[in-house]
């Protein structure tokens, strides 16, 4: 099967898991962040002029990431969606090289994990692409209430603000493309955080 073939079935199975599996809690980790994150990855790639198997790799790895949310909350979500990723390439007779470096790349993904490959490392960049944009605001606040959600716990909004400025603060991009890209990014969300916790109180709405 043509890889090409391969990625457009892979986009509109995933598709059709979240329209069949749709769940109130994930405000961030839906079709939407997967089409952002599919986007970024493909971004990334194009920089690096990877060949055919390894562009396809990425965007199979950026369609199923989070497609793990729809059936395990939260915690082993990773795991879950190599899981699926490599059942459906299994099911469609693909060679070993893709299924692998599909599951690879979608582990990955898992926070401060260290990437082993090019691949890897793409992938675990588009997915916190927004770290480095101003659309951090939005996606914070997003990823806040959802946890919420997933938790049934408040979590107030100074708590939140920390956690988020800690992730930021440790957090590194894996490609040189995104460093140089993303990092003053980074860096102007972190002064927003930090300026946040020092003017904001207990109690105020994350992101405001």
């Amino acid at each position: 099967m043509e890889h090409k073939e391969i990625i457009i079935k892979a986009e509109h199975h995933v598709r059709e898991l979240f329209d069949t599996h749709p769940n109130d809690v994930f405000v961030y980790h839906n079709i939407e962040h997967t089409e952002m994150v599919v986007k970024a990855a493909a971004q990334i790639a194009d920089y690096y002029q990877l060949d055919e198997l390894e562009t396809h790799s990425v965007h199979i790895s950026a369609w199923f990431h989070d497609v793990g949310y729809l059936f395990v909350l939260c915690d082993g979500h990773e795991e879950k969606s190599a899981e699926l990723a490599a059942t459906f390439l299994e099911e469609e007779g693909v060679n070993e090289e893709l299924i692998k470096n599909v599951r690879e790349s979608i582990l990955a993904t898992k926070i401060f994990c260290k990437p082993p490959t090019l691949i890897s490392k793409i992938l675990a960049d588009a997915d916190l692409f927004h770290l480095g944009t101003p659309d951090f605001k939005k996606t914070n606040k997003k990823i806040w209430v959802e946890m919420k959600r997933c938790f049934g716990e408040k979590i107030p909004a100074d708590e939140w603000q920390k956690g988020a400025l800690k992730l930021l603060e440790k957090h590194k991009f894996h490609t040189e493309y995104c460093r140089n890209l993303l990092q003053k990014g980074k860096q102007e969300n972190i002064n927003f955080l930090r300026e946040w916790l020092e003017q904001n109180d207990t109690g105020k709405q994350a992101g405001e």
